[in-house]
């Protein structure tokens, strides 16, 4: 590696780092995204997040010496995702939504050097969510995923998403209430680690003591990036600066991760 190519990693790496000034990247569609959000955000009451981990069982390359202690790949990612939760203050552990909180994490999520070089795509599909039929809001997230994981891994995520929906229909605050639906995924895929961003946001109201969705057109969007092996090994100092999360943890810090799956019979057939 060249000494620009080294002091331009370096510099990417500080300014990522850097918690003041956050800037979006400049990509048209992203600034699309977010003037959009911006519209959304006054009427937010709530989040609910899911983490989830899926693979195809194929083989990564090898971590080196200098990440050899943190066992498997996917241990290096949900550390780098903990670094991102820390930086920006997002907790996927609770129900309460900051809108400058999750703007934060979005573009650092999008800026992020250790999964944005060598491949990465922000995408989103508009679907309408009725209350007796989920099928478009599930066929959006699907032709959304089919980049990065397996029937199974699908499958999986299609089950978190349940998961984020059932939280939600819980934590009545308000007779009518948008919220904030949000899946952060890991995945091992033909020998890449992937790393997905996935959000929506829902329109509910009270029922019985329950929420049940409107009939509503919704946004579903997705960013991913694939984890650059060689790029984390040239900064594994860097990485073991930050507070270690192996990949069980963090699959379980979402407040939906220990929530049943929402049975609603509107939800389409596996």
């Amino acid at each position: 590696m060249s000494e620009a190519s080294r002091l331009d990693e370096l510099h990417d790496l500080t300014s990522w780092n850097t918690l003041s000034a956050i800037q979006l990247p400049d990509r048209g569609l992203l600034r699309e995204i977010a003037r959009a959000d911006a519209a959304q955000d006054l009427r937010l009451k709530d989040k609910s997040v899911d983490h989830y981990y899926g693979t195809d069982l194929s083989s990564l390359p090898s971590l080196g010496d200098d990440l050899s202690d943190f066992g498997q790949w996917p241990s290096v990612a949900s550390t780098l995702w903990n670094k991102l939760i820390n930086m920006t203050g997002f907790d996927p552990s609770n129900v309460d939504y900051d809108g400058s909180v999750f703007s934060a994490f979005k573009t650092k999520f999008s800026t992020s050097p250790y999964w944005n070089g060598l491949e990465f795509n922000i995408q989103y599909r508009d679907a309408t969510l009725r209350v007796r039929d989920y099928s478009e809001m599930v066929g959006a997230v699907i032709d959304l995923v089919r980049v990065g994981v397996s029937g199974d891994i699908r499958a999986g995520l299609i089950e978190s998403i349940k998961k984020i929906a059932e939280l939600a229909s819980r934590n009545v605050r308000t007779q009518v209430k948008d919220t904030l639906a949000q899946n952060s995924t890991l995945t091992v895929y033909q020998g890449k680690l992937y790393v997905f961003f996935l959000y929506g946001t829902v329109s509910m109201t009270a029922r019985q003591g329950k929420y049940t969705v409107i009939d509503q057109a919704m946004r579903v969007v997705r960013g991913y990036g694939v984890l650059d092996f060689d790029f984390c090994k040239r900064h594994a100092d860097r990485i073991h600066a930050y507070d270690f999360k192996n990949l069980d943890d963090w699959d379980h810090m979402g407040a939906a991760d220990p929530v049943p799956p929402n049975d609603n019979d509107s939800w389409p057939p596996d």
